[in-house]
């Protein structure tokens, strides 16, 4: 692995600070990867790569976590996804399929809100779009869920849209 940028060791040291001391290895919060989209908006996105532990620890401390983030890089969405590629043992890539990384990918980018459904409906042969349904009381306004999209649609490299579920009681 590559070292790590001086916004990536900002980013982990921050990340480490707020999700305390969990006995994870140093050495895997030097695994902690960005990647930076722009939207066609404008927006600009931080997309932090961090390897499964680490997400676990992040996603209780969420809130603080984006919070002492958003302090440093004001101008950026942050998401934070799984970095299966940070999770190698001696030398060996973790073994995962395409639907895992995007199931896994798809389920991080919403949090902390439900992923209540992913559908893909087709248009013709060469035209798809993959819809990914919240939970009907997600806070995130239809701006952060067009963000989201356009992120997924990056990552996935197909046509991602976020929306809310309508068709569910939550």
């Amino acid at each position: 692995m590559s070292k790590q940028t001086e916004t990536e060791a900002k980013v982990a040291e921050i990340v480490k600070k707020q999700i305390g001391n969990t006995g994870i290895k140093q050495e895997l919060f030097e695994r902690i990867s960005i990647q930076t989209v722009v939207c066609d908006g404008g927006e600009n996105v931080l997309v932090v790569k961090v390897p499964k532990v680490i997400l676990q620890g992040v996603h209780m401390s969420y809130g603080n976590v984006v919070k002492a983030i958003k302090q440093q890089f004001h101008d950026y969405f942050i998401m934070f996804i799984r970095s299966f590629e940070a999770e190698r043992e001696n030398g060996e890539a973790i073994k995962q399929g395409y639907s895992e990384r995007e199931s896994n990918w798809i389920a991080n980018a919403c949090f902390p809100y439900l992923l209540t459904g992913v559908r893909t409906d087709v248009y013709s042969i060469n035209e798809s779009v993959t819809n990914i349904l919240l939970e009907a009381r997600t806070a995130f306004s239809k701006a952060e869920m067009d963000i989201i999209g356009v992120v997924l649609s990056e990552l996935l490299k197909k046509r991602c849209v976020v929306d809310v579920n309508h068709h569910t009681k939550n």
